[in-house]
């Protein structure tokens, strides 16, 4: 049985918010409410990720979404060469800054 996008029991009364998606195994999908049809962000729902803009060659960083107020991020070539943690709030508020026209 399918979802569909569907908002925050949270949002705004004027509707703007993110939507969130949960049809697609392993991945949530994210998008702005105010613009459905501007993208989305696909963010795998547990484990290692790579970005799907990654090199051919695969030489990236990772990025791990499991612990609760952090974002992990490693190298993917050396990926026991320990990883950076980030609060999940700084990492939010990068990603929306870059998503910025």
């Amino acid at each position: 049985m399918t979802q569909g996008w569907f908002k925050s029991s949270f949002s705004s009364p004027n509707g703007n918010c993110v939507e969130v998606n949960l049809d697609t195994p392993h991945f949530v999908r994210v998008r702005d409410s105010k613009n459905p049809q501007g993208g989305e962000l696909r963010l795998p729902s547990s484990g290692w990720f790579k970005s799907t803009f990654s090199n051919p060659n695969g030489d990236c960083v990772e990025v791990n979404l499991d612990a609760p107020g952090l974002v992990r991020v490693r190298d993917s070539k050396n990926p026991e060469g320990g990883e950076l943690r980030i609060p999940s709030v700084t990492w939010e508020r990068a990603v929306r800054h870059g998503l910025q026209p």
